[in-house]
């Protein structure tokens, strides 16, 4: 790791901290905190405070400065994740201590501070890792204990929403007022941008599959609806029913176990990176990180992990004495799967070969951006362990197509 020098804005934020958390003539060091490819929309920066008897350890997550912003919402996404820190994250924990839930959800990481200035913005939090925290290694599946351990924490956020709309309707339309739309919402309808990006991760797609016409035909077809399939998901506000994370893939996640030498089967979820959230379906978390995340035979077993999901967010709505069979049965959240799939399935393109590259193969978006090239060109890249890749998607679109969901 490379020793960073913290702007003037960064370093008195921290030293601000430190003075909040009891530190007295203290040192601070930071040195980058992320290999690249961990994090695109961001640069992440390990702090440690110390002042002789204490010692704190946190994240500095920032912005992206230059060309990069004129070409990517980047002070949309840190305001957004700003907002559900400070704003979502408390209306949530007073409503679960209200109802006395048993296991409320606050799977995410203690916030210190935040910086909300023009090209400055930024927050502070616990480093997850100083307690035992890990990644999954993104280029493998992840297996049943972990995929049902994320299922469960997404049902318990979930359960948040829908009680607040229950109990307090009013409170729940003000908070989620500003969070109606994608920060990237203009690019959905933006059909150049659109048609460019779609080309690009469709064409990797579409390699896979030279020696199937029939499947390829399929996936064509796919291919020509994806138009439709963003209106869907994006204009469809009888589905907003939920604040959503909005980005699950296994970055964005990290386990702790019980044994740190068993790492089979996780004790506890932390989700990281609000920056896409938004008030959605809850089957929009659900597709995104299923899909992308699951090995053959996990995805061909999907029914039982929606019930397992099922069941954690009805044990949670009865605690907050609602009905889940009036608020969300299982048969809409069927509705909603089959509804938002195909975005899922769009997404798992998109992520497949992220998660499956090397770091060093991994796009660099202020590189793409400085250069004076477009940013939809960031899939346009082409990954050496191509095996693996094909396998993944051949599993996922098998799957897909068995399912009627392609």
């Amino acid at each position: 790791m490379t020793l960073v020098e913290l702007t003037p804005g960064q370093r008195q934020l921290i030293d601000k901290i430190a003075k909040e958390n009891g530190f007295k003539d203290h040192q601070v060091k930071a040195i980058t905190g992320s290999a690249k490819g961990d994090n695109y929309l961001g640069v992440i920066t390990s702090v440690t405070i110390e002042d002789g008897h204490n010692k704190l350890e946190l994240v500095l997550k920032s912005s992206h400065v230059g060309e990069i912003r004129n070409q990517v919402p980047i002070r949309k996404a840190y305001q957004r994740e700003i907002f559900v820190y400070e704003q979502v994250f408390t209306k949530f924990k007073e409503i679960q201590e209200e109802y006395h839930i048993s296991e409320p959800f606050e799977s995410f990481a203690k916030l210190y501070g935040t910086c909300d200035t023009e090209s400055s913005e930024c927050l502070v939090m616990e480093d997850l890792r100083e307690s035992g925290y890990k990644m999954w290694n993104r280029k493998v599946p992840m297996n049943p204990e972990h995929i049902s351990a994320v299922l469960k924490e997404y049902a318990k956020l979930h359960a948040v929403s829908f009680a607040m709309k229950e109990k307090q309707p009013e409170a729940f339309e003000d908070l989620t007022q500003s969070m109606k739309k994608h920060i990237f919402d203009e690019y959905f309808h933006d059909a150049e941008k659109t048609t460019q990006f779609t080309d690009t991760v469709m064409g990797s797609i579409f390699r896979t599959f030279l020696d199937d016409p029939v499947t390829t035909e399929a996936l064509k077809g796919f291919k020509e609806r994806l138009p439709d399939v963003f209106d869907e998901v994006f204009k469809q506000p009888a589905k907003e029913v939920v604040i959503d994370h909005g980005d699950g893939w296994c970055n964005n996640l990290m386990f702790q176990y019980e044994n740190q030498l068993d790492t089979t089967s996780p004790s506890t979820v932390r989700i990281i990176d609000w920056q896409l959230s938004k008030i959605s379906s809850p089957a929009m978390d659900l597709v995104h990180f299923f899909l992308v995340h699951s090995s053959k035979e996990v995805l061909h077993d999907y029914e039982n992990y929606l019930k397992l999901y099922h069941e954690t967010l009805s044990k949670n709505l009865k605690e907050f004495s609602c009905d889940p069979e009036t608020v969300f049965p299982y048969s809409t959240l069927l509705e909603h799967w089959n509804k938002v799939v195909k975005m899922g399935i769009y997404m798992a393109f998109n992520m497949m070969k992220i998660m499956l590259c090397d770091s060093e193969e991994a796009p660099d978006l202020t590189e793409i951006s400085d250069g004076g090239k477009n940013i939809m060109d960031v899939m346009n890249f082409t990954a050496k362990d191509t095996d693996t890749f094909n396998t993944r998607i051949k599993d996922l679109v098998e799957f897909s197509i068995e399912n009627g969901f392609l």
